[in-house]
């Protein structure tokens, strides 16, 4: 029964949530369901109680941290549906502190790396780093920038619109010479595509081609590529190299915030937690003043 309704409840969420969340999520309460099938307790959501929960995550106790957490997010929305919110055993559930380390970013050396070895003068070395600088200029998730339409791109005013991760729409802006990049593609892209394939971006060749790319499909193509260039690399990374190189550039905090479509600064933080003492060098007020002292020095 309790596997049931799981499924029942990932088809419906199924509809707004992004696909890896979807899988995670399923993860985390199957793995609930067969503990319980173990332990002999109840199979019915409305029957299970918040000391059920609590057990269940103490038997996992080799968890991260990140991962206790993300199983009670994931039980959380599961019961808030299964029982409603105010019934839900795993509201009484203590949400255990994220520990993040930091992950793989991109400096600039890399990637002026990664776009030295794509072939504009072919379709898919452009397509391909079309891609790379709309992901570096935008911060784009690997299925958000799958399901990207071309009719939601102006390309003019280089801005877009995207259905992001949680199922809303979001907008986000590129540089000009991102959009000189995507002008060249979309041209290309005439030749390629599949007349009822609205996407962006799309498969080159062999059985997806003119066919619109999966993120699994993307990940494989950063996979040929860091073979290539000599180190190993993910879509993802763009994303964190986006908060890291915005901020480093002297964005504001919440400026990259709202231009990644991150929901809090502290997801901004974590994002950026690559960011080095040796980065504040140019920010320097000793710098600063003596360059100011410079300025009135030649007046």
């Amino acid at each position: 029964m309790m596997k049931d309704e799981i499924e029942h409840f990932l088809q419906l969420q199924g509809k707004r949530w992004a696909e890896t969340t979807v899988r995670r999520y399923r993860w985390y309460l199957v793995n609930l369901a067969n503990w319980l099938e173990e332990q002999a307790l109840p199979q019915d959501p409305a029957a299970i109680t918040d000391r059920m929960l609590a057990r269940w995550l103490d038997a996992h106790m080799h968890w991260a941290s990140s991962t206790q957490y993300t199983g009670t997010i994931a039980c959380r929305g599961f019961f808030r549906w299964a029982v409603g919110k105010e019934a839900s055993p795993a509201e009484k559930l203590a949400l255990p502190r994220r520990l993040y380390s930091p992950q793989r970013t991109l400096d600039e050396t890399r990637v002026l790396r990664i776009l030295a070895c794509l072939d504009t003068s072919t379709v898919k070395g452009t397509r391909d780093t079309a891609i790379m600088l709309l992901l570096l200029d935008t911060g784009l998730r690997a299925a958000e920038i799958c399901r990207l339409r071309l009719e939601h791109v102006d390309l003019a005013e280089r801005r877009f619109s995207v259905r992001i991760k949680g199922g809303r729409w979001a907008e986000g802006v590129f540089s000009p010479y991102t959009a000189s990049c995507l002008v060249i593609w979309a041209i290309m892209r005439k030749e390629v595509a599949k007349p009822d394939v609205a996407e962006l971006f799309v498969g080159i060749g062999g059985e997806t081609r003119g066919r619109k790319m999966t993120p699994d499909g993307l990940r494989a193509i950063f996979r040929q590529i860091g073979a290539r260039v000599g180190f190993h690399f993910s879509p993802h990374d763009f994303r964190r190299s986006f908060a890291t190189m915005a901020l480093k550039g002297g964005a504001p905090s919440r400026l990259v915030q709202v231009a990644g479509r991150w929901s809090s600064l502290e997801q901004v933080e974590r994002y950026s937690q690559s960011l080095s003492p040796a980065d504040f060098d140019g920010y320097s007020p000793v710098h600063r003043v003596l360059g100011l002292r410079v300025k009135d020095d030649d007046g």
